[in-house]
């Protein structure tokens, strides 16, 4: 048993060290201290430049498509790569092997929110959004580094994606440059995807407890009845009664039944059943006088102001809504001045916002079947003025109306 055990030990300790030589043989990227904060900065400042935008945010974050959480594990999103290819290009000319010091982003960052070139939202804080900002740019590089190591992992994104997104990407990963040897930081112990795992709620533990059925009651478990209830279980149920006391017998009886009048109440009905006739001809003669006088009124004036149009008659049909165009612009009481964009996976329409200048987002659609039909049937909907929830809500019907006639 002793020899046994001092075997174990021994290979235990080789196999330890076989392991730990397997992980320092492999390369770890590291990146280039000759990238300055001002490279950084001047990458970010066209990308948004290029866009016409200053919400950096809203050009780098997760499509509507997803995900909603993510983290360094995330496997990679082919569409929310599609979007932001350009920066990733950007980035991966500066920096071939993609790797960024999470200090340099941040300063680069800093120094267009201090020069205004960067917009970040009043109700957070400026460094948690910066935070934010980083780790998105970092995780998508390692998005892509992942598929350029692993090509069924590739070949699976691009079965998601359109010709000319897949060109994109191409372009992307053949500017990557990964060194012989180099596998990903989650293979390697202490790398930095290991600190944004995702934790996922587990049920909470407890002992299984067996069903057991209640036990019915039986005759002997119950009291014996008293004397009185013998009595009336002992009477002769068949034995017919003198009187007939079925349920026809007894409406016969009600409805033969007349209660006797007295002279006096004859009177008094007689008098007023007259008393109720003449009131009813006083006031359908002061109703009558009184619809014509406003009759009068109302013609006298339709004459001085004429009728104001309805808001339905404001409404677009769907006749006077193109279908091969990609921008299509209409006026709202309620929102403004709208777009109707429709692509050629996805249609959005959006609202003009004069505080900031920009186009935000009102309701939109990613089916890839119907989405410009369910786009240019809302149009008419925003014009009501409906508020987002509603229209969500009018989205899905007239999906599932689409659908049924398909």
């Amino acid at each position: 048993m002793a020899a046994l055990s001092l075997i174990l030990e021994e290979r235990k300790r080789q196999s330890g060290q076989a392991q730990r030589e397997s992980f320092s043989s492999k390369v770890r990227l590291v990146a280039d201290p000759t990238t300055s904060v001002a490279d950084l900065a001047k990458v970010f400042r066209q990308y948004l430049e290029h866009h016409k935008s200053e919400d950096l945010w809203a050009l780098i974050c997760p499509p509507p498509s997803g995900p909603h959480s993510y983290s360094w594990q995330t496997s990679p999103q082919p569409q929310w790569l599609a979007k932001t290819a350009g920066l990733l290009y950007d980035l991966l000319v500066l920096a071939p092997n993609s790797k960024l010091a999470s200090k340099k982003v941040l300063s680069s960052l800093d120094l267009l929110y201090k020069s205004k070139v960067l917009w970040l939202p009043p109700n957070r804080q400026p460094q948690a959004t910066m935070d934010r900002l980083d780790t998105t740019v970092r995780i998508l590089l390692a998005m892509l580094r992942s598929l350029k190591m692993n090509e069924e992992l590739r070949s699976k994104c691009w079965r998601l994606l359109g010709r000319e997104e897949q060109v994109m990407l191409e372009i992307a990963l053949d500017k990557l440059q990964l060194p012989p040897g180099y596998c990903t930081e989650s293979q390697i112990k202490g790398g930095e995807e290991d600190s944004g795992q995702e934790i996922q709620a587990a049920p909470i533990p407890g002992d299984l407890v067996i069903f057991q059925p209640m036990k019915t009651s039986s005759s002997w478990s119950l009291k014996t009845p008293p004397s009185i209830f013998a009595k009336i279980l002992a009477m002769d149920v068949e034995k017919p009664s003198s009187h007939d006391l079925s349920e026809n017998a007894l409406l016969a009886d009600a409805g033969a039944f007349v209660p006797e009048v007295s002279k006096s109440e004859k009177k008094k009905k007689k008098l007023t059943e007259k008393k109720k006739s003449k009131t009813l001809k006083v006031v359908k003669k002061e109703k009558t006088e009184s619809k014509t006088k406003d009759m009068a009124k109302k013609n006298a004036r339709n004459k001085a102001s004429p009728k104001k149009p309805s808001k339905e008659q404001g409404l677009l049909t769907l006749a006077e809504i193109p279908e091969d165009v990609s921008s299509f612009k209409f006026e709202c009481p309620t929102y403004g001045s709208c777009k109707l964009e429709m692509y050629s996976e996805k249609s959005y329409i959006r609202q003009w916002n004069p505080s900031d200048k920009k186009w935000r987002l009102i309701i939109g659609s990613c089916d890839k079947t119907y989405h410009r039909q369910l786009c240019r049937r809302l149009v008419p909907e925003v014009q009501r003025g409906k508020n987002a929830a509603d229209l969500k809500m009018i989205r899905e019907k007239f999906l599932d109306d689409l659908k049924d006639v398909d």
